[in-house]
């Protein structure tokens, strides 16, 4: 393990007011979050510090502060960790491996792991890193696999979902890389326009017919990134020609007992926004039903579509118990994502 000299020895720290920072304490994490990353005493890497380090009673580092490869973040605190001073982004001196770019790949230095054939998750908030459409690289046991980011959601974890290009992830999934480009904002031209958008119902859909294949009326948008979704009438206006990955999920609610096989939905396109709306792809189709809220899984298509199509989200319930039932809107559960991928 090749190791770099990150503070200099009896380097000595101040608090805010100018006094030296007895007993204070450095916390040593991957660069960009609170993922504790390991430092040593020694240019051998034979002992490692503490994670937070003490410092002495003068405020000076106690030993030497050597790095691994990569970029670390120092958070320095006063003995009760109170906050004094927060350095990101440091690497260790002649880290020629962190410091240049030889790669199109970036290596995330947190630990993913596998939730799916097409997920993932990582500590942390990381969407930023991990946004929609930008291209990245996972490693498992059989080896690299190459994909597009299609949803990016953080709640305790943020949760990655890929369209991979071939195959699937597995559970020996041990890293991640992204692409040194970012899919927003580039430092490269793009002859594409980014295309991504998210829709879902604002609140429930009441008194859905039954044996009709009806619009799903997504009324909000939680992104759009090229401001195609239009909410007056519930559908997508496509932007450019191009090949569009298509994900929903509809939530059928309202205590009701559906059929066997009751459910179903679709993505409708309006070809050129000038006729009708008629069936492109089914996202889902029809499943056993049960009582109280069921689920019609998240299905996916990926359609060529031309600009000014209209596209939609529709479903199909062969029979209530009642004649009518409710599309619930719960925790945006009936939703339609869109990206383009070429």
């Amino acid at each position: 393990m090749d190791l770099f000299r990150l503070v200099d020895a009896g380097r000595q720290f101040f608090d805010l007011n100018g006094a030296t920072l007895t007993a204070g304490k450095i916390h040593t994490y991957t660069a960009g979050t609170t993922i504790a990353k390991t430092t040593f005493e020694d240019v051998d890497g034979t002992t490692p510090h503490a994670n937070p380090i003490i410092l002495t009673a003068s405020g000076t580092i106690p030993a030497e502060l050597w790095g691994s490869t990569g970029a670390y973040k120092l958070v320095i605190t006063d003995a009760d960790g109170n906050a004094i001073n927060t350095i990101d982004d440091i690497m260790g001196i002649n880290d020629v491996a962190a410091a240049s770019v030889n790669s199109e790949w970036v290596t995330f230095e947190g630990t993913p792991t596998q939730t799916s054939g097409t997920t993932f998750t990582v500590a942390e908030d990381q969407t930023a890193i991990f946004h929609i459409g930008r291209r990245v690289r996972a490693t498992d046991g059989t080896g690299d696999k190459y994909g597009v980011i299609t949803l990016s959601a953080f709640s305790s974890v943020t949760t990655v979902t890929c369209l991979w290009d071939s195959d699937s992830i597995d559970a020996t999934l041990s890293s991640v890389s992204y692409a040194l480009a970012a899919y927003v904002n580039p430092s490269t031209p793009s002859p594409m326009q980014i295309t991504s958008c998210r829709a879902y119902l604002s609140s429930d859909q009441v008194s859905f017919p039954e044996g009709t294949t009806t619009l799903v009326e997504l009324n909000v948008v939680e992104w759009d990134h090229g401001s195609d979704w239009d909410t007056s009438n519930n559908h997508f206006v496509v932007p450019d020609d191009g090949i569009y990955l298509i994900e929903a999920a509809v939530l059928w609610a309202s205590n009701i007992v559906l059929d066997p096989s009751a459910v179903a939905a679709y993505a409708f396109v309006n070809p050129l926004g000038g006729g009708s709306f008629s069936l492109a792809a089914t996202l889902f189709g029809f499943k056993t039903g049960s009582s109280g809220f069921v689920n019609t899984p998240i299905g996916s298509a990926i359609l060529d579509l031309k600009a000014t199509d209209q596209l939609a989200l529709y479903a199909h319930v062969t029979s209530f118990n009642n004649g009518s039932g409710v599309v619930n809107s719960g925790n945006k559960n009936t939703h339609m994502s869109i990206v383009r991928l070429s």
